[in-house]
């Protein structure tokens, strides 16, 4: 869990680094000696997915510390973020991003589940964004979506290295094992198109509930699936 807020911490110092080369200072700002600059933090801390919320809260606050008890990182610039919880739904993320960008946010960290939409208004705005969990492979197209950047692999890289993973060792018979999150749940059924299309036979295709909290939930859910499947999940040609 350290290193990876440690990991975010980089990625929102490369972000907050950007937002000065994309924002120029108004009028407001030029007559005082140190300007504030606003960064957005958009993410779901109300489902399954809080967890990675306060990690990336936790590095936000981090990073946001560093710079500012660093006075040689941006000299004249103070750093403080806004939050919102954008509750794993896009029209609830698609106002909280105008409405920052109306207050004068420079930069957004987030958001988390869609960012399609968001990748492109902060596109036109010419402002940076960084998702630290969106998969969505649309916002890959860099040509459209030139201030988008994420700490997250799309879905179609995940399938073509588990699928190389495979190959390697001439196994094409699998089980796939997935929790009920939206998210994990389309990862899954991208695996299952792509493995299939490479003629890898899928001998059981099982969805658990999520969140599992490995040595918190009291369940032998995981167990029972591994017990169930490990005799004829994997095989080769």
């Amino acid at each position: 869990m350290e290193f990876k807020r440690q990991y975010l911490a980089t990625c929102i110092l490369i972000l907050i680094s950007l937002c000065c080369a994309f924002r120029q200072p108004d009028a407001r700002h030029r007559r005082n000696p140190v300007q504030e600059i606003e960064v957005g933090y958009l993410a779901t801390a109300t489902n399954s997915l809080s967890r990675y919320a306060r990690t990336a809260g936790g590095a936000m606050t981090l990073a946001v510390n560093e710079i500012n008890n660093n006075r040689k990182l941006l000299e004249n610039y103070k750093l403080k973020f806004v939050y919102t919880d954008i509750q794993g739904d896009e029209e609830k993320s698609i106002a909280a991003l105008s409405d920052m960008w109306k207050h004068g946010v420079s930069a957004f960290f987030g958001p988390d589940i869609t960012c399609t939409t968001e990748a492109r208004m902060a596109a036109a705005w010419n402002l940076p964004m960084i998702s630290y969990q969106c998969a969505e492979y649309e916002v890959s197209d860099k040509s459209i979506y030139k201030t988008f950047a994420r700490t997250n692999a799309p879905d179609t890289q995940f399938t073509r290295s588990v699928l190389a993973l495979l190959e390697h060792f001439n196994w094409f018979k699998v089980s796939i094992v997935a929790g009920d999150e939206t998210r994990r749940v389309s990862m899954k059924d991208i695996l299952q198109k792509t493995l299939r299309y490479n003629n890898v036979t899928i001998q059981h295709n099982l969805t658990f509930e999520s969140p599992y909290w490995r040595n918190w939930t009291k369940t032998r859910l995981l167990r029972d699936i591994i017990e169930k499947t490990y005799t004829d999940t994997r095989g080769k040609m």
